[in-house]
This record gives C-alpha cells, sequence and structure tokens, in this order.
C-alpha cells in the first residue's frame, strides 16, 4: 500500500529558491577553472562569487546513466541503468528527488531534458516542458526548485553539419569567440588545422551557453529573486570529444560544478563531489533530510555529508558497444578495470563518428602521421588494469599499473574492486540481456496498479496496492498534476478527482476518476 510521503524535516528559518543550470558534454573549459582559452564571464562571476568545486565528477561519462544518477541521489550500478539507452526497474523505494521537495512545498521546473533510463513519472515536476519556468507558478511566495538544461554545448552541436549551432556561434562578440590559433590540443590529439577548428567550435558553443546561463540570471535578478536563490552549475559528464565523453578519464568524467547564494560563502573546495550528490544537496539546503537510500552525500545545507575516500565510476555499453569497466578516483588516483580488454578504445560507435576531430585522428593514423603517444588509441587492446597519478600526469598518459614503485597503490585499489564486486550490488555484473528479463519477465514493462480512493474524516485518502508508487492527482479542469503527499482536503462543492500512479520503470497505471469534491 502506498502512504503519504514521510518528510524527517528541519524547521528552516529560510527556504531558499534553487535553481540548476545544466550544461551538457563539457568538461572545465571555464575560465574559473584555468582554462585561458576560455570565455566564459557568466559562469566564471558566479564561481567568484560562489563555491567552485575542482574534484567534481559524473558517475559515468556518458549522459543517460549519468542523469538517472543526478534525478534519484543513487547509483547507476544499484540502480540497475548503467547501459547507455536502456530502461530499468530501480528498487521500489527509490524516488525522484523532486518528490520529497513537492511534498515539502516547492514548486518544482523542469526545462526540459529528463533522459533518466526509466519514463518520467508525472509526480516528478509540476511542470516539465520546453517552457517551463519558476515564473508560472500560481503562489509567487512559493519556493521552487528550477532546472535550465542547455543543449548549445552537446557534442553534436560540435559537428560541422550543426547549422543552429553555428548560428549561435556567429552572434557571439568578437571577444568571446575563441581563435583557433590559441587553442592547444591535448598530446593524445595530432595538433592539425581541422583538431583546431574543432576545439574552437567545442568552446564557442560553451561561450553560447554561458551567454544563455546570463539570460537566466538576469531574468532572476529583475524579479528580485537572485538574492534568495542558490544556483547550481553543472555538466552531465566531460566535454562531448574523443577519449573524453564515453571513457574514464578525467576528459570524460570530471565536471563543472558551480554553487552561489545565500549561506554558502566563497571559495574553492577540493573534496570529492559526485554528481550522484545533487539531488541530496538540494533536499539538504532545502531543511529535508535525504532518504537513506540515496548513495550520494549532501555536499552543503544542514545534512552536508563526510568526503568519501574514493568514488566509484563505470562504462558500460555505449549505444551498440558493449563493455564493462569499473574505476576509482580518489583525490590522487585514479584506477580502471577493464573487463573486456578486447574492446579497444578505437573501436567505431556509429553516433560519435560524425566528431571531426575523431576524423582527423583516424586520418593521421591510416597516414602514418601520428607520435607514440597519439597512436596509443589504435592499440589492437586496452590494458586489463589502469593506474594513473593525476597530480603528476593530468592527461593519463602513463600507466602505472606494472610499475613496481606503486605496487601499494595498486593493491589498495584492487582491494577496493573486490570489495564491490563481492557486495552484490553491481547489477551490471549480470548480463544485459538477463537483467532486462528481471526487469520484465514477460517482456514487457508491468503497469503500476490503478490507484483507490476512501473518504475518511481526514479528507479524501489515495492509496495504491504496488510497491514503491506514487500518485499524481488533480481535480477536473486543472492542467498541473500535483503529488499526493497527504488526505485530500474536500473544497466543499462537488468535483470530479482524477489520479494515477506510478513505479519507476513501470507503465503508469489506468487513471482513476471520481467524485471527491
Amino acid at each position: 500500500m502506498l502512504t503519504p510521503l514521510l518528510l524527517a524535516a528541519a524547521a528552516p528559518t529560510f527556504r531558499p529558491n534553487i535553481v540548476w543550470i545544466s550544461l551538457e558534454d563539457v568538461g572545465t573549459q571555464f575560465g574559473a577553472y584555468g582554462d585561458e582559452a576560455a570565455r566564459t564571464p557568466v559562469i566564471d562571476a558566479l564561481a567568484e562569487r560562489g563555491v567552485r568545486f575542482d574534484r567534481a565528477f559524473a558517475t559515468t561519462p556518458v549522459c543517460a546513466p549519468s542523469r538517472s544518477a543526478v534525478i534519484t541521489g543513487a547509483h547507476p550500478l544499484t540502480l540497475g541503468t548503467m547501459h547507455m539507452r536502456s530502461r530499468a526497474v530501480p528498487p521500489p523505494q527509490v524516488r525522484p528527488f523532486t518528490e520529497l521537495l513537492r511534498a515539502a512545498g516547492y514548486w518544482c521546473t523542469n526545462n526540459d531534458k529528463t533522459d533518466y533510463q526509466f519514463p518520467p513519472p508525472r509526480t516528478a515536476w509540476d511542470v516539465s516542458s520546453n517552457a517551463a519556468t519558476w515564473k508560472d507558478r500560481p503562489d509567487k511566495s512559493q519556493p521552487f526548485f528550477a532546472v535550465f538544461n542547455l543543449f548549445g554545448s552537446h557534442e553534436s552541436q560540435v559537428w560541422p553539419t550543426a547549422e543552429p549551432a553555428a548560428a549561435r556561434r556567429a552572434t557571439l562578440p568578437p571577444e568571446l569567440r575563441p581563435d583557433p590559433a590559441r587553442l592547444t590540443p591535448p598530446p593524445y590529439w595530432p595538433d592539425t588545422p581541422a583538431v583546431r577548428e574543432d576545439m574552437a567550435r567545442h568552446y564557442g558553443n560553451v561561450s553560447a551557453v554561458d551567454q544563455q546561463a546570463g539570460a537566466i540570471l538576469k531574468e532572476l535578478a529583475e524579479a528580485g529573486e537572485l538574492q534568495r536563490t542558490i544556483v547550481m552549475v553543472w555538466g552531465d559528464h566531460g566535454w562531448g570529444m574523443p577519449r573524453g565523453k564515453r571513457w574514464l578519464y578525467e576528459s570524460g568524467i570530471r565536471v563543472p560544478l558551480i554553487m552561489a547564494g545565500p549561506g554558502l560563502g566563497q571559495g574553492v573546495r577540493e573534496d570529492l563531489a559526485s554528481l550522484m550528490d545533487l539531488g541530496p544537496t538540494v533536499l539538504s539546503l532545502a531543511g529535508i533530510d535525504p532518504p537513506e537510500w540515496m548513495e550520494g552525500r549532501a555536499l552543503a545545507g544542514f545534512r552536508q555529508g563526510i568526503e568519501p575516500e574514493a568514488l566509484l565510476v563505470h562504462r558500460d555499453r555505449m549505444d551498440e558497444v558493449a563493455d564493462r569497466a569499473r574505476g576509482f578516483r580518489t583525490r590522487r588516483w585514479k584506477y580502471i578495470r577493464n573487463y573486456l580488454a578486447e574492446v579497444k578504445w578505437s573501436a567505431p560507435l556509429e553516433y560519435a563518428e560524425n566528431n571531426a576531430t575523431l576524423q582527423e585522428w583516424r586520418r593521421a593514423h591510416s597516414a602514418g602521421e601520428l607520435n607514440e603517444v597519439q597512436a596509443a588509441w589504435f592499440a589492437r587492446r586496452r590494458p586489463h588494469e589502469e593506474l594513473y597519478d593525476l597530480q603528476a600526469d593530468p592527461f593519463e598518459l602513463t600507466n602505472l599499473a606494472e610499475d613496481p614503485a606503486h605496487l601499494e597503490t595498486l593493491r589498495d585499489m584492487r582491494l577496493r574492486l573486490r570489495r564491490w564486486e563481492r557486495s552484490g550490488r553491481d547489477l551490471g555484473a549480470i548480463p544485459e540481456a538477463e537483467l532486462q528479463r528481471r526487469f520484465f519477465p514477460t517482456g514487457e514493462p508491468p503497469r503500476t496498479a490503478r490507484p483507490t480512493l476512501k473518504l475518511t474524516s481526514e479528507g479524501v485518502v489515495l492509496e495504491c496496492e504496488t510497491p514503491g508508487a506514487a500518485i499524481a492527482w488533480r481535480w477536473e479542469g486543472e492542467t498541473v498534476w500535483r503529488l499526493y503527499s497527504a488526505p485530500i482536503l474536500p473544497t466543499g462543492r462537488p468535483r470530479s478527482l482524477e489520479a494515477r500512479a506510478n513505479r519507476l520503470g513501470w507503465d503508469e497505471s489506468l487513471p482513476l476518476r471520481a467524485a471527491a469534491g
């Protein structure tokens, strides 16, 4: 039976608004992170007046599995959301963290990406659309949580064929347009005009989304809301360039994370932070206890947690390419275990092949123009283990896994992995076809049970017999679905109520319609 959401909330004297500006496929190509080629004055200024996290990481270097961790505060490997473009059924207790915010009185909007590896339930947001905004909340005194997802930095916008992105770059003032001649490719790419032009497209796209972020902040300021709003800027994984997105190297998992607003102070944080921490952090800032099933920790607020010794990261199937790799990232070290070492770094992946740098890299390899470092990407197989000293080797070029001088560190990392493997929590250890059979025994997603209604002295009570289901409801004639969290008080006049229930990963229930006013 469904029980209303129970909140173990503090009684904050101040409930801030919270705004997320989420960026796609960016690494730390910002002036605030010391990138001299970046032209990002808006986000740099936000970092100057707020907190910059220098060791923030995605759980995985690709969007949909990463976003499943963001919306739930749980790890993709324990949710079963690790394979790119799959449908998973998270454990029944897991829900979008925004449901807790809504139950606590926040107006929650999403503009407008979901991409959670399960269909987004009606209960997650008051409004989720490409027009969703905090400005449309009916009660202007209500605190809000608003997400703006900026697509302009996505890898597809770097492709030479991406005309909308080219048009946006063309509108940038001259001082924000990157100069290819002033860009330095990482040492594992060939340094050619084609690569520099491709990098310039990416940097230009980042400048364009920086300007979009400025427009969002301007709206908040003009409405008088900025001074009571916490703004969080983050990227869903590393930059959408070769050896970045989809790979467990720093360029694939290290992300920008900047927070600014009342009560946060200023400075640089060196502790390990994960995108899995974003949900618990928002709850903590709003005065709400993060639930026990959340594996992330609050980075701020009244429930700020303790830094972990290491972050677990993963790579599993990427579109049509099957793979399995696990990694641990400490403050200094990166360890990667490649279970399928025969899957080459250079294995073609249809979508990624549109990238001009990758095409140039392949051309230069075929022409014999690469040096030893650049040619390593085309090795016949990957090593079973990789170990990098990120202090001495930020580009992860020297694998120390077979260096006797670092045997103690290697053993420590192996022990971490062994403990993780023995925990039984890694659903990626189950073959994907078998995992799908467990999720969907009949071959189709189960349907959540239709909610039931009863009238009590406390009001209208809605229940659902599906474990873990949440209920959305609305009065006849309303457009916004409300989250059921407590008995509904009658309106004093005859009204028809509609309700639907949803267990994450299952199909939504059939509607309940009843007179309940």
